[in-house]
Formats: structure tokens, C-alpha cells, sequence
């Protein structure tokens, strides 16, 4: 993953919270819950560690 990209989904995570608490009805419409879990799986899977296949 691109040092650009886990930004944008770093700051998609960060205004799904500011939505959350400004506008709670709109954070949890279908469309949001589902971008917001995205970006959050997407971010979780980037920061674990690498498998390291046998050779």
C-alpha cells in the first residue's frame, strides 16, 4: 500500500468520526457504515505484520 493512500484512508477514518459526532443520523446510514468499515479493515490489515511465506 502507497504511503498516499493509507493517508487518504487515515483521513477517511478521522471525518467518519467527525460525521459521527456532528451528524449521527448521517454516520449511520448504510453508505458510511459500510466506507467507514472499509477504511478501517483496509488500514488494520495494512499495519500487521507481513506473513513471511516458506520457501
Amino acid at each position: 500500500m502507497t504511503i498516499g493512500r493509507k493517508m487518504l484512508l487515515e483521513t477517511l477514518v478521522g471525518h467518519f468520526a467527525l460525521l459521527e459526532a456532528a451528524h449521527p443520523r448521517k454516520a449511520s446510514a448504510p453508505v458510511a457504515r459500510k466506507a467507514w468499515r472499509y477504511a478501517k479493515l483496509t488500514l488494520k490489515q495494512c499495519e500487521a505484520p507481513a506473513k513471511r511465506l516458506a520457501a
